[in-house]
């Protein structure tokens, strides 16, 4: 693998790799370039544009028919690439599993009946 960096404070920044197929390391590349490197956010899908969420705003990632959902205050849904055991590993502490197929943000969390 070859890297080049060509700095220019005249041109937009741009990043591009050119890779053979995508695995992990590319998502993980593009999570970081999205979000500048920012652990607070993530990259979510709406419809088909890719958005970077801020994890303060999510209160639960389930899954509904067999894709995964990031669920917001405001109720709005984003698509995840990720999976469940992916999005455990990686996500801060405040975000617990609470079943197979859900995580919920604790901060987000008022009481439990």
């Amino acid at each position: 693998m070859k890297f080049k960096l060509l700095i220019n404070p005249y041109k937009d920044e741009v990043v591009q790799a050119q890779v053979h197929e995508e695995t992990n390391f590319t998502d993980n590349l593009k999570q970081y370039v999205l979000t500048n490197g920012d652990s607070n956010q993530i990259t979510a899908y709406d419809d088909k544009d890719i958005i970077i969420l801020s994890l303060d705003k999510i209160t639960l990632i389930t899954v509904i028919d067999n894709k995964i959902w990031a669920i917001c205050t405001d109720n709005k849904r984003f698509r995840l690439k990720k999976r469940i055991y992916q999005l455990n590993d990686e996500l801060p502490n405040n975000f617990w599993r609470i079943n197979k197929s859900s995580i919920t943000n604790r901060y987000q969390i008022n009481r439990f009946k």
